[in-house]
């Protein structure tokens, strides 16, 4: 499949590094956060315009839309889950939680699972803002989460090097996985298995349907690998290194397809922290160190 990338925008306001990043309530906005615990409002039309809603009093790792209610979900570190409505933009529910660091949230039907340096997965009513379950499964940080909802089963990445599958509804332990020689930093599930990336600068891709074998090992970048995701509406995967660079695989057998980077892209000119690509637009979105968010259109 062939296709085009094309660098819109620049998106500038933070002062620190940038973490986070979220879905706005509608196909053109989307939120961002991070060393500054400023949480911004940014409209892909005006991206020179970003707007405040919100301001942590500590750095933000992970967020999360809640379009439904209109709520964002706001994990501070040493602060606990914050919930915000977006019409008032006035906090309405706090979950008070040891002093940690919150590194990813995901939901699954009515539930959101957060995962902390504590090794802890927290799971939460996403109805009633309320902390149903906190498991520990490792002495090290939780740092990245995946859901297969068909195969209910949910992957969570640890800075032990493993990965853990659990079941999605009982949260049995359903494999371990000796994954990488450090950090596991991101994952998703894709077409072909479950793909992880690491502080290794590998991506590995694990065969769900036996037993997680490893199907395939590629060095993917100079350094840590922070990020992974896949494309929806597209044969592709992103990934996002420490080396300052973005790139894009073919789904089938991750072959190379492209290098993004500040020499040939006017990219990012320090370590890309996190990708979100937002489907109905085609765009994908990379915050950095160099405290921007740039707007990349696919085509």
């Amino acid at each position: 499949m062939e296709f085009n990338i094309q660098k819109l925008e620049t998106c500038t306001g933070h002062k620190g590094s940038v973490f986070a990043l979220s879905e706005g309530l509608d196909p053109d906005t989307f939120f961002s956060s991070g060393e500054d615990g400023t949480v911004a409002l940014w409209n892909l039309n005006y991206p020179d315009l970003g707007t405040p809603i919100a301001q942590m009093s500590h750095s933000v790792y992970a967020m999360h839309t809640l379009i439904a209610q209109k709520v964002l979900v706001v994990a501070q570190n040493t602060s606990g889950i914050h919930f915000i409505d977006l019409e008032s933009q006035t906090e309405i529910h706090r979950i008070a939680l040891p002093l940690v660091s919150f590194f990813d949230i995901k939901k699954d039907g009515n539930r959101l699972f957060v995962s902390d340096s504590n090794g802890f997965l927290h799971i939460i009513d996403a109805d009633n803002f309320s902390l149903l379950h906190s498991i520990r499964l490792s002495e090290k940080s939780a740092r990245c989460m995946a859901i297969h909802p068909e195969k209910r089963q949910i992957a969570i990445g640890f800075s032990d090097f493993k990965v853990r599958v659990l079941d999605l509804d009982s949260f049995k332990l359903i494999r371990t996985i000796e994954a990488h020689s450090n950090s596991v930093f991101g994952l998703c599930y894709s077409d072909f298995g479950l793909l992880t990336v690491s502080r290794d600068a590998k991506i590995k891709l694990w065969d769900i349907d036996h037993n997680f074998l490893n199907l395939a090992e590629v060095p993917a970048h100079l350094y840590a690998i922070n990020a992974i995701v896949k494309l929806d509406s597209m044969p592709f995967l992103i990934t996002c290194s420490m080396d300052k660079s973005i790139k894009i695989w073919q789904e089938e057998g991750l072959k190379l397809l492209k290098v993004i980077n500040k020499a040939k892209n006017a990219g990012h000119g320090t370590s890309i922290n996190r990708l979100l690509w937002l489907p109905k637009k085609e765009i994908l979105l990379s915050a950095s160190d160099d405290r921007t968010i740039s707007i990349w259109k696919l085509f």
